[in-house]
């Protein structure tokens, strides 16, 4: 797996093959010690050999870039979304046979699957790229087949309450604000909108941001500036707006519709990285602080049996410490009513 300075060396064998498939079907993690905190989670595939892969979730070493495993991963179907839980552990968006869809729950230190916390009836739901757990514990998660934006008891998962249908659009990214208010990309609109969860529901407070000259937004995520960072989708590049009043202040890494991105995340060693999904899988890094590209960080290179493949790379998170609730209300404790509302 290429990084910025070194590349593995690749071996396959007939069982390195069997290996894989058996991890894949079990969902437990192909390499450990696993969970560090500040490696990459990518959402990637797994090379089962013979020309057949498995949707994983694949996890680099933070510093380095080396592919340290498939984290977690099933046969067949697709990984769309993912986040970490308060308890550590994370949460994905699955999509199964028959276009039914399930929120699963893997063991945060080895990934070996535990559970679907959420199941979908066929029809009833789709995508919920966006997904984030709030300082209160409950999950929020996004339903591009009704354009809605659900809201789960973070301990049963029983619904608590959903905004109207078709109100966001195609919600796609999901981020929570130091403020405590939730901003959700609406892809099809090309806006950031916020939410006021503190009352219990989900109430709509406008739009924060307008993502000009873009198309499909993915991502986004507040940067060690406290701004707001938005992956443009199609349109390539990330734009940058004020963390307060939501005003655009341009592009912080200049677009360009050959190269597609996807996720985005602020690591733990001055890095923005951002997944490109065409013509090349792969991630970038650019300097948090300035934006200049760094080069490629995290690239497809076909690796061994049981090793990693950036396939369509989407949702890039951080392992954090401490847990990524515990975290969150922390930061919110800290920056409370540093941001002023518009």
């Amino acid at each position: 797996m290429a990084n910025f300075s070194s590349s593995r060396k690749r071996s396959a064998s007939l069982a390195g093959g069997l290996v894989a498939l058996l991890t894949a079907f079990s969902g437990t993690a192909v390499a450990g010690p696993t969970g560090a905190v500040g490696d990459i989670y990518v959402i990637g595939a797994t090379d089962l050999g013979f020309g057949f892969e498995s949707p994983a979730v694949l996890q680099y070493d933070g510093q380095t870039g080396e592919l340290v495993g498939s984290f977690a991963s099933r046969i067949g179907g697709q990984f769309n979304g993912m986040t970490w839980g308060t308890n550590g552990n994370l949460y994905t968006s699955w999509q199964g046979s028959f276009g039914r869809w399930r929120i699963r729950e893997f063991n945060g230190q080895t990934g070996e699957f535990i559970q679907d916390v959420i199941t979908y009836n066929v029809g009833d739901f789709s995508a919920a790229k966006g997904m984030a757990f709030g300082a209160d514990g409950d999950l929020y998660v996004g339903d591009w087949a009704k354009g809605t934006i659900n809201r789960y008891d973070g301990t049963t998962f029983a619904l608590k309450t959903s905004t109207a249908a078709g109100g966001i659009g195609t919600p796609n990214g999901m981020r929570f604000a130091p403020d405590g208010h939730l901003m959700v990309i609406s892809g099809g609109f090309n806006q950031v909108r916020e939410y006021d969860v503190s009352g219990g529901g989900i109430v709509d407070a406008g739009v924060f941001a307008t993502i000009t000259g873009s198309s499909q937004a993915q991502d986004l995520t507040f940067g060690p500036n406290g701004n707001l960072f938005v992956a443009r989708g199609a349109a390539g590049g990330v734009a940058e707006f004020d963390g307060v009043t939501g005003a655009s202040l341009g592009e912080f890494v200049a677009g360009d519709s050959s190269l597609p991105v996807n996720g985005l995340a602020f690591d733990n060693y001055d890095r923005l990285l951002v997944s490109d999904i065409f013509p090349i899988s792969r991630v970038d890094a650019y300097d948090a602080v300035t934006g200049a590209a760094l080069g490629p960080f995290l690239t497809d290179g076909l690796g061994d049996i049981g090793g990693g493949l950036l396939s369509i790379p989407t949702i890039i998170t951080i392992k954090t410490v401490p847990a990524p609730g515990a975290f969150s209300l922390l930061v919110l404790t800290g920056m409370l009513g540093s941001r002023r509302r518009r």
